[in-house]
């Protein structure tokens, strides 16, 4: 129990560490939907994803997918929309 406690409070506090820093791109990809960025994230880096919106980012659209990457950290990944 001690073990899990342990490894909960890692990644809550890897997660607060990563929505600090500057979030990763997936420039080389282009998602037409928030399914196909979060499949092409997941693809790219083998992670886990945590939850997945769509924005608005100087006039274009863009997929922010937030993972658990190998390691334990949570981290951002931008993957730009397709122009439609």
């Amino acid at each position: 129990m001690k073990r899990l406690q342990q490894l909960l409070l890692g990644v809550m506090l890897a997660g607060a560490a990563g929505s600090a820093a500057a979030p990763a791109h997936a420039e080389d990809k282009r998602a037409t939907d928030l399914e196909q960025a979060t499949r092409i994230v997941k693809e790219k880096d083998n992670s886990r994803v945590l939850s997945a919106e769509t924005r608005k980012e100087n006039g274009k659209e863009v997929y922010e997918v937030k993972v658990l990457d190998a390691e334990g950290r949570v981290r951002t990944v931008k993957v730009p929309a397709k122009e439609k």
